[in-house]
């Protein structure tokens, strides 16, 4: 990974997007098939985030500009989170996530975040990058917040 050009990074994200938005296309296409009628706002929110990751990838690609690989990164953010919650759910059989799996929601996506970050670092603008690392610190406190919150019944 070291010995990467930046465009050969930049051509690999794109390229790697593409595959990962095709799995999701299939997971979404399969949990709503199977357990959209049990639960319609859960359903509504998986393609709300579906079409939010479509467009914001699409307007980052095509705009380009300084804040396309932060757009992207988020895009990349919300497309491996999609595809780990839709796995979850078609194991569970079920659209609502109880306790423990919405706090192994929340620990995948912190792990998500900083894979994704250590990959795409090199792209951002050093604010940007100390943007992201704020944003990372409140991803972790939300991680252990909402979930309690939920263990709790509140």
């Amino acid at each position: 990974m070291g010995s990467l050009t930046t465009e050969q990074r930049k051509e690999r994200l794109d390229d790697t997007f593409k595959v990962l938005l095709t799995i999701f296309t299939v997971l979404l296409s399969a949990v709503v098939a199977f357990y959209g009628k049990e639960s319609p706002e859960w359903t509504a929110a998986l393609f709300f985030f579906y079409g939010l990751t479509i467009l914001s990838w699409s307007a980052a690609h095509l705009l380009g500009g300084e804040f396309e690989y932060f757009v992207k990164f988020a895009s990349w953010f919300e497309l491996l989170g999609g595809i780990i919650q839709a796995i979850m759910m078609l194991n569970l059989g079920t659209l609502k996530l109880n306790g423990y799996y919405t706090a192994a929601n929340w620990m995948a996506a912190v792990f998500i975040y900083y894979l994704v970050f250590r990959y795409i670092r090199s792209l951002l603008a050093e604010e940007q990058r100390k943007a992201l690392g704020i944003l990372f610190l409140v991803m972790v406190v939300l991680g252990v917040v909402l979930p309690t919150l939920k263990f709790l019944g509140i």
